[in-house]
């Protein structure tokens, strides 16, 4: 019988995380109160999409950064750096939604924007169009809704992400993969992320010399090779404590010292504990 995630605290502050092993290609978040959530500069391998539902936050995406209120949608594509973080002790709000790529991919094929197998990015990173706002609540509040039944839910999935193609527009691939032997040393942390990994390693994966890796990654990626190899070893966290497995095990078979060092760094990516998100 499939059975939802969620998780909600009685404290404003706290995260809510919302699943369904129904629907395994989805993730949802959202936070009342984000005054005291805080994000280090990270990315996801999903495509991730938000509404701000009250107050600012500062949002960075790779090297634009902007203030954005109540009403924003903010659009990020797989492995885009971003942050969202609050101004001045401000209070804000949003509700975010997480879509495993092939799925989306899969979408963009039938909708006729990708005719290969790779997902087709979006231009965009912030939107202000009523309609995405107003579809994407609509969508979080019905897949929280525990009454909804799953045809009900998968279907409003599948209709928010068409408009959300056909109203902001892919961009071309091309563009984006222009830096091959960077993807290639992207490609092997992210296949290798669990193991203790040396420069030398990376390097020799992807062709690079050390010098150019340190001084090109972070400038194609936001982040420095050991910053993308944590954040990659968080998602690979995430993807085991929805298992329900127990974070001590997780933390090791990660590539973390130990529990501790996961808690620290789950809180700096994750805004949140893995006993949080793991509910």
């Amino acid at each position: 019988m499939a059975k939802s995630v969620s998780i909600a605290g009685k404290e404003t502050t706290t995260p809510r995380f919302w699943r369904d092993e129904t629907l395994p290609f989805l993730e949802a978040r959202s936070i009342h109160d984000g005054r005291r959530v805080c994000y280090a500069k990270h990315s996801h391998e999903t495509f991730s999409i938000g509404a701000i539902t009250g107050g600012h936050c500062t949002y960075l995406n790779g090297k634009r950064q902007e203030r954005v209120g109540a009403g924003a949608v903010v659009v990020i594509n797989p492995e885009d750096v971003h942050a969202c973080n609050p101004i001045d002790n401000q209070p804000w709000s949003y509700r975010m939604l997480y879509v495993d790529v092939p799925w989306l991919v899969n979408l963009q094929h039938e909708l006729g924007v990708s005719q290969g197998l790779d997902f087709h990015a979006f231009s965009a990173t912030v939107t202000t169009r009523p309609e995405l706002y107003a579809g994407l609540n609509r969508l979080y509040d019905l897949l929280t809704d525990e009454r909804a039944d799953l045809l009900q839910k998968h279907s409003a999935a599948v209709t928010f992400c068409d408009r959300v193609n056909q109203t902001l527009g892919p961009t071309s691939a091309t563009t984006r993969d222009a830096h091959h032997k960077l993807a290639r040393a992207a490609q092997y942390i992210r296949e290798n992320c669990t193991r203790s990994l040396k420069l030398d390693d990376i390097c020799s994966a992807a062709d690079l010399s050390v010098s150019y890796l340190i001084r090109s990654f972070q400038s194609r990626y936001g982040m420095t090779p050991h910053a993308y190899l944590i954040n990659r070893r968080i998602e690979y966290s995430r993807a085991q404590l929805k298992r329900g497995r127990s974070i001590a095990d997780v933390a090791l078979d990660a590539g973390f010292s130990d529990q501790a060092h996961l808690q620290r760094a789950f809180r700096q990516f994750v805004a949140a504990t893995p006993g949080q998100y793991r509910g």
